[in-house]
């Protein structure tokens, strides 16, 4: 049967750390990284037992790097499982805090609000998450403040929005923060990514 469950999980250490420390946008939406059907398109999964949501290799992407100030942004990933219809998903979203206003920052929101990417997750434990593998994230919802006393945020929140087969892929996970390629130093070919 597909859907047998494979493994068990064991009580682990008390060392988890909440929040995001980055987030890394596809400049442009790639269609087929993986399948609707959760099996690999141009992205490589493994396909050790247990394991097979981890992306090991990545085709050629651009992706844009934003920096994310500790405690403020955060993600969320809902299950939708309906036995009536026979029918699971998983809504995944992306609630992210951007601190001041810069003078990029109209056009960019413009341009991110128009395109549906995929969306790679760094946390504060170094895992790296990939978003919106299939369908790809919409922006959905956010505001652009001033903020109304001085000690109050000047910045932007926003929340990303996808509905995908799979609750989220990890990506092999990243071991050294001085390398050019860091977070995406540990799949096969990190040449294919170019950060920006």
């Amino acid at each position: 049967m597909a859907c047998t469950i494979t493994l068990g999980r064991a009580l682990d250490c008390k060392d988890a750390l909440g929040g995001l420390s980055k987030v890394f946008f596809v400049n442009n939406y790639s269609a087929g990284l993986v399948n609707a059907d959760g099996s690999a398109g141009t992205a490589t999964l493994d396909t050790d037992a247990g394991e097979t949501f981890t992306v090991t290799d990545l085709p050629a992407l651009t992706v844009l790097k934003y920096d994310l100030r500790p405690d403020l942004s955060s993600f969320t990933v809902n299950v939708q499982s309906d036995p009536a219809t026979g029918a699971s998903l998983f809504e995944q979203t992306l609630n992210l805090v951007l601190q001041k206003h810069q003078e990029s920052d109209p056009e960019q929101i413009r341009l991110i609000s128009r395109n549906r990417s995929q969306i790679f997750v760094l946390d504060n434990n170094d895992n790296l998450f990939m978003f919106g593998a299939t369908y790809g994230m919409d922006l959905n919802g956010g505001t652009l403040t001033s903020g109304a006393a001085r000690n109050e945020m000047s910045g932007q929140t926003l929340t990303f929005a996808g509905r995908e087969a799979a609750p989220y892929y990890f990506v092999e996970s990243p071991t050294d923060v001085t390398n050019a390629k860091y977070p995406f130093e540990n799949i096969t070919t990190p040449a294919n990514i170019t950060i920006v």
